[in-house]
This record gives structure tokens, C-alpha cells and sequence, in this order.
């Protein structure tokens, strides 16, 4: 028969029964998965959401403090002093499991480095911009790790509906297809069983009366 290659045998017809109620379960579990991770997603895209939201504000007042020292300093001092300033923040990577998905964990970790300009040459201003940009910057990572989570959390849920679809549409309409077709072999068999014992009784009986 087309699907799946069968023997017409009540040992078949077991392990088929078998294999059948074992797809069942894996669709159910697939099925509570698919909808923990879609919640996952969702809750997901409301923190990508929030965080950009946060990034935007903090960029917006990083910015308005760069302004402000820019008007004291003046731009070419001010890049100078930007061109002075030395790398001091490392990203920290990590991972947690959401339900079998390795979800990246991101943070800004800042170094602790001494000011490369003068406290008397500048002024307040420069520093509150400088605190604003590390806490943008902050923010960026975890933006960072919201977008990254989106994207790892999409990936399983195409992949946990492509598993359920083909447990749905053809690995279990296979079985059931051909658990029938065994189901009628054998139910024809017992007929023709059944038919011959009696036309064998039959037989018999019509001997012993001849005799």
C-alpha cells in the first residue's frame, strides 16, 4: 500500500497500534511546547519593545548632555578629548534555557580607568554626558540580547510547527492509513476463515450422511 510499507499481521497491526499512540503523545507535548514558546515570543517582543524605547530616551538625553558641553568646550576640544578616551566597556555573553532554547544573556560590563582630561580644563557638563553614553550604551547591549532572543525564539517555533504539522498532516494519517488497511486484510481473512471452516463442516456432514 502507499505511505507505508506493512505486513498484514496482527503482530504489524500491535506495533502499529503502538507506534501510532507514541505519535499522539509527541504531537500533544509538541502542541504544549509550541504554545509556551509562543508565549515566550510574545513576552519577548513586549521587552524588544520597552528596551528600544528605553534606548531611544537614554540616546536622546546622552545626546542633549553632549550638546551642552559642546557649547562650553567647544567641538574641536571636545573631540579631542572623545579621541583621548580609551575603550572601557566589555560585553559579558552568557546563555539561560527557555524550554530546550539557548537564549543569549548580554551586559555591559564598564572598566574602571581614570579620566583622560582635566577636571579644571573641562567641565560638569562633559561628565554627565559621558554617565548618560555609558547608560545608552548599557541599554544598546540588552537591546542587543532582546533582538538575539527574538530571533532564537522564532527559529524553534518554525521549527516546533514544522515538526507538528508533519506529525499531523502525514506521520500519523500514515499510520491510521495503514492500521486500516490491516484492520480490513484481516477482518477479510477471519471472513474467508470463517467460510471455509463452514464449507469444510459442511462437507463432512454431507459424507457422514452418505455414509
Amino acid at each position: 500500500m502507499a505511505g507505508i510499507e506493512v505486513k498484514p499481521t496482527r503482530m504489524e497491526l500491535l506495533a502499529l497500534r503502538r507506534r501510532l499512540k507514541l505519535a499522539k503523545r509527541g504531537l500533544e507535548l509538541l502542541r504544549e511546547k509550541q504554545d509556551a514558546l509562543i508565549m515566550e515570543f510574545f513576552a519577548a517582543v513586549q521587552n524588544y519593545k520597552s528596551v528600544r524605547e528605553e534606548v531611544v530616551n537614554a540616546l536622546r538625553d546622552a545626546f542633549k548632555a553632549l550638546s551642552g558641553a559642546e557649547m562650553e568646550l567647544g567641538s574641536l576640544k571636545l573631540e579631542r578629548i572623545a579621541a583621548g578616551i580609551p575603550e572601557a566597556v566589555e560585553v559579558d555573553m552568557r546563555a539561560r534555557n527557555v524550554m530546550g532554547v539557548l537564549i543569549p544573556v548580554f551586559n555591559a560590563v564598564f572598566k574602571s580607568i581614570e579620566k583622560p582630561y582635566s577636571l579644571i580644563d573641562t567641565c560638569s557638563q562633559l561628565d554627565v554626558a559621558i554617565e548618560k553614553f555609558n547608560k545608552a550604551l548599557s541599554r544598546i547591549v540588552k537591546l542587543a540580547e532582546a533582538s538575539a532572543t527574538l530571533t532564537r525564539l522564532a527559529e524553534e517555533v518554525r521549527k516546533v510547527r514544522r515538526r507538528v504539522n508533519a506529525l499531523e498532516s502525514i506521520v500519523i494519517p500514515k499510520i491510521e492509513s495503514a492500521i486500516k488497511y490491516i484492520e480490513l486484510y484481516l477482518a477479510e481473512r477471519e471472513r474467508e476463515d470463517i467460510f471455509r471452516v463452514k464449507r469444510i463442516k459442511k462437507k463432512l456432514e454431507l459424507r457422514a450422511r452418505a455414509t
